[in-house]
């Protein structure tokens, strides 16, 4: 649904340069925000829910890779919208975030937790 919310972002973000109005612009930009501003305290509380031993080590990585995705996916679409197209950038900006969507899915179904000192693995559930 994240995913979903992103790409409608970076389509409204299109219209919105198309358009050229400032009134649009505005809202173009309050709609981005109601769409995607739900990311970070829904990654905290998955977090906290799925590794409850250290969260805190958790919530640094989510706020490192968080702030590492906001520089670096800007930047992959300014290096496509400069080598092929401006619109191929603003599609790109729509890629990215299923993209991480997929990662994700991936890593939360890969997912083995690594013990921590002192605190006993879990048992597997027995079938």
């Amino acid at each position: 649904m994240l995913a979903v919310g992103n790409t409608l972002a970076a389509l409204v973000t299109a219209v919105a340069i198309g358009v050229n109005t400032y009134w649009f612009l505005t809202f173009g930009l309050m709609t981005i925000g109601f769409l995607v501003g739900a990311n970070v305290p829904l990654a905290y509380s998955l977090l906290r829910e799925t590794y409850p031993e250290n969260g805190g080590a958790m919530a640094s990585a989510l706020t490192f890779f968080g702030t590492l995705g906001l520089v670096t996916i800007p930047w992959v679409a300014g290096v496509v919208a400069d080598k092929a197209n401006f619109w191929y950038g603003l599609i790109t900006l729509g890629l990215c975030p299923w993209l991480l969507a997929l990662l994700s899915l991936y890593l939360l179904l890969a997912r083995r937790p690594a013990p921590v000192a002192g605190i006993p693995p879990k048992p597997a559930p027995q079938a």
